[in-house]
């Protein structure tokens, strides 16, 4: 496994973990020095299970469920897309769900607002590249 800073400021790159053959505690301690850090940590992956996701997920913490708001409400999963996961089409601008999801385009934090805020976020974003390796 190897940590590559993005800049001298902020994020790094870690290559070598493989996401999808499961992450062990001893194996998930670079990862969170590099979170520590850096604040931003890039591992690319092929796709992820849900059960994957959630498993590599967990070694920040418990995941919380999300609210009513969200597409997903109820489960941990926030779906950020403009694609309607029963239809598969493009959400149009003005559908309500739209407002929803520009509002986190902007920069803030999750769960800012709770006793307890939330120690990150994790994200998937799945691209070309990582889906050819």
């Amino acid at each position: 496994m190897e940590v590559t800073p993005l800049n001298a400021a902020f994020g790094c790159e870690i290559t070598g973990l493989d996401i999808n053959a499961g992450v062990s505690t001893e194996q998930f301690k670079p990862v969170r020095a590099a979170f520590e850090a850096y604040s931003l940590v890039i591992i690319r992956s092929k796709p992820l299970t849900d059960e994957t996701q959630i498993a590599f997920s967990e070694h920040f913490g418990k995941c919380e469920k999300t609210l009513k708001g969200n597409p997903a409400a109820g489960s941990v999963f926030a779906r950020q897309s403009n694609i309607d996961i029963n239809t598969r089409e493009t959400i149009p601008a003005d559908d309500r769900r739209m407002f929803y999801q520009k509002a986190n385009m902007q920069w803030h934090a999750d769960s800012a607002f709770k006793p307890r805020a939330s120690l990150c976020s994790i994200c998937l974003l799945y691209t070309s590249d990582a889906a050819d390796e």
